[in-house]
């Protein structure tokens, strides 16, 4: 199961997005955007691959940062860590 693009995606369409549930919604979509990584070279897909991992952070490294923001908001009313963190985004 693939949660993050792949190249591979463009041999099969029923690797895009393998882990959601098969619903009336996804399907439509999946064959399109199937149809248009048909249309990318393979360097097209491996430099796409290379944006992604540079401009998408996984999921899960962002989880603990939201909750230690979060944290000293519900406890302490301090938001510092959260405004801190909107100034490191921004940047």
């Amino acid at each position: 199961m693939r949660k993050q693009f792949s190249p591979h995606w463009r041999d099969d369409v029923n690797q895009i997005f393998a882990d959601f549930e098969q619903s009336e919604l996804i399907e439509p979509w999946r064959q399109y955007y199937y149809h248009l990584l048909q249309t990318y070279s393979n360097d097209e897909l491996k430099a796409m691959v290379e944006r992604l991992k540079q401009y998408n952070p996984q999921q899960s490294l962002i989880r603990p940062i939201i909750e230690s923001v979060w944290e000293p908001i519900t406890v302490e009313d301090n938001w510092q860590p959260f405004y801190d963190l909107l100034k490191q985004i921004s940047e």
